[in-house]
């Protein structure tokens, strides 16, 4: 699916915190400590899985899936797989309960609160209210600063 096509926002999962995810097929059960959920939205995942081709194919049903979301709970629906490529996959969600969406919802907008601030902070933060007096380029707005603390 191209970044056109998608009709939610997407977000990599917090580093620190990450969401788990357990699936119901015995296939991808064996393989769960190798598999790394490298995107999330409202409307499903994006997976990374060694050998993925192998296991998974474009229209499979996932009648489980367990999302263990930092901050949310457990959220169990069901996907389909719409993306293999290599290692990479993507998983839609099918007959997504509202509550379930909520909260998903609810960790996308606190993740993108995260995310926003860490930008501040280490792309904006060293001429921003950083470590003062530095002159240069601010990466964030690509401006000359003077050292007064004007553009």
């Amino acid at each position: 699916m191209t970044e056109l096509n998608r009709k939610s926002l997407r977000l990599v999962p917090s580093p620190e915190n990450p969401i788990k995810i357990v699936f119901g097929r015995k296939e991808l059960q064996k393989l769960s400590s190798k598999i790394k959920l490298v995107d999330i939205s409202v409307g499903g995942i994006g997976l990374e899985l060694p050998d993925a081709k192998s296991i998974l194919k474009v229209g499979m049903l996932i009648e489980y899936i367990e999302l263990s979301i930092p901050g949310e709970g457990k959220c169990t629906l069901s996907g389909k797989v719409i993306l293999v490529q290599g290692e990479k996959c993507g998983i839609e969600f099918l007959q997504i309960d509202e509550y379930e969406i909520r909260k998903i919802a609810r960790y996308i907008f606190k993740r993108e609160r995260e995310i926003q601030q860490l930008k501040k902070k280490y792309v904006h933060g060293k001429y921003h209210g950083g470590e003062g007096g530095d002159r240069g380029v601010c990466v964030y707005h690509n401006r000359y600063k003077t050292g007064k603390g004007r553009y």
